[in-house]
């Protein structure tokens, strides 16, 4: 058995998850299609609130981080995390409060696609497409890294990549 036949055969048993995968998002993709056109405000709302929780837990997170480092650098990283996050979210708050109106027309549009994709159903297509075309993509990219990983003697030397390190000094052990 050569090299190539062991990095094929190891990727064997990912066939089902792939498989899994594909039928995980063609329904998801179903569901927030049906969620959409039953629900849009729900989902525009959900979004929002997403969003400021996420950008609310890069404050905490950078206030923590300046708080629990002793280093001044990481220090300033956190306090300059914290308040871009702080900026962001008062920028996002204000638009949303400034435009509501706007979003309210943005919601119905939205209504209004999501009715006429759940009709049609062509958005489903276009993921299914997406999704082999990308799979095909994936492949090919996994096989060509090996391919050349493999026709390249000691590719880690010749990139000077350390293979290994000495624990005692930290070092790279070179192949």
């Amino acid at each position: 058995m050569s090299d190539f036949d062991k990095y094929v055969s190891a990727w064997g048993p990912y066939g089902n998850v792939c498989m899994g995968m594909f039928v995980l998002t063609a329904i998801l993709n179903m569901l927030y299609i049906k969620l959409m056109s039953s629900h849009p405000n729900l989902l525009v709302k959900t979004t929002i609130a997403f969003a400021l929780g996420l950008i609310v837990l890069g404050i905490v997170g950078g206030a923590a981080l300046a708080g629990m480092s002793t280093i001044s650098q990481i220090t300033q990283l956190g306090i300059f995390i914290a308040a871009a996050s702080f900026v962001l979210l008062i920028v996002f708050a204000c638009s949303i409060w400034c435009y509501y109106s706007e979003f309210e027309m943005a919601i119905q549009i939205v209504d209004t696609a999501a009715d006429y994709y759940n009709a049609t159903l062509r958005i489903f297509l276009l993921s299914i497409g997406n999704f082999f075309v990308v799979s095909i993509v994936f492949v090919t990219t996994v096989f060509g890294v090996v391919s050349y990983t493999l026709s390249v003697p000691q590719p880690f030397k010749l990139a000077g990549i350390p293979t290994a390190f000495d624990k005692t000094t930290g070092a790279g052990l070179y192949a």
